[in-house]
């Protein structure tokens, strides 16, 4: 289990849930302002954009790679480009956070009104996928670290209800900074990992990312030096060599975060997903949806 991430959760019901951090994670999720209740991410991908309702498609295509300013290296014999999925995100931060203080009573709204602007799909709270994951961000810039390059973010997410564990590698940019990182994962994750370049689609911006996202299955398994990092995505950190692979990695708690979410297809091409997610200060808060 990563440092920094020493849990304990008892679990009697949904409603009794108690979560021990330790001191840094605490004094970390003690800066998640929202006025006293709830920082609310709220990123909506749905089939077509409609007055407020964001929406997002997801198209598998073939990448066409165009040259960088900093040179990226072939992919291994068991990657290509073409693997990579093309895809476009609309997003929406919700800027009234206390019309979200009983959870189910605002989803239920935006169902509806998702159901009554769109003609392709019926979407209903039992059909998505609900769950709810601790994340926290693993600083690896600077010559102390993993001398990772300006925009570099790494997350890992441990799932409550799921069971999973995830560690993924992103940059926000421009297209040709962001799209071509050698972000692939190595060969035992590579099947199962989840690698995109993205347009982000904001109200007032758009910008690009690559993410790529690795399922761990040991939830023991530590990410404290770049070393380890360097095992996941072995082209990430092209500045760790032997003088650094050992040098620490620091991981910052950044909150419990509710997602619910449907995957779909619509028409013979299009991939689908709609989500929302919200961040929280507290575990009950997050399962319970009352703030």
């Amino acid at each position: 289990m990563p440092s920094g991430f020493q849990e304990l959760v008892e679990y009697n019901d949904r409603d009794d849930i108690e979560v021990f951090l330790d001191n840094e994670a605490v004094e970390r999720s003690k800066t998640i302002k929202h006025a006293n209740m709830k920082k609310i991410g709220f990123a909506v991908a749905l089939l077509l954009c409609v007055m407020t309702i964001m929406f997002a498609l997801a198209i598998v295509v073939p990448v066409v790679v165009v040259a960088t300013r900093t040179k990226t290296p072939d992919p291994p014999s068991y990657a290509s480009w073409a693997d990579m999925r093309n895809s476009v995100e609309f997003q929406i931060m919700l800027s009234t956070p206390q019309e979200w203080i009983r959870r189910d009573d605002m989803i239920k709204k935006w169902v509806t009104a998702m159901n009554a602007h769109n003609s392709f799909n019926i979407f209903n709270t039992k059909d998505a996928e609900m769950d709810v994951y601790l994340q926290f961000h693993l600083s690896t810039g600077g010559h102390d670290r993993c001398r990772s390059t300006g925009g570099m973010k790494v997350r890992y997410r441990s799932y409550v209800f799921g069971k999973k564990y995830t560690l993924d590698i992103k940059k926000d940019e421009d297209y040709n900074e962001s799209c071509n990182q050698p972000y692939w994962p190595a060969r035992e994750y590579y099947d199962t990992a989840e690698w995109k370049c993205e347009e982000d689609v904001h109200p007032c911006f758009t910008k690009y990312t690559m993410e790529s996202r690795v399922y761990i299955d040991d939830p023991f398994r530590d990410f404290n030096t770049c070393k380890e990092l360097v095992e996941v995505f072995p082209d990430a950190f092209p500045h760790v060599d032997d003088g650094n692979k050992h040098n620490s990695v620091k991981m910052d708690f950044n909150g419990y975060w509710y997602k619910l979410q449907w995957r779909g297809m619509t028409g013979n091409y299009t991939n689908f997903e709609v989500t929302f997610t919200i961040q929280y200060r507290t575990m009950v808060e997050a399962t319970s949806g009352i703030a």
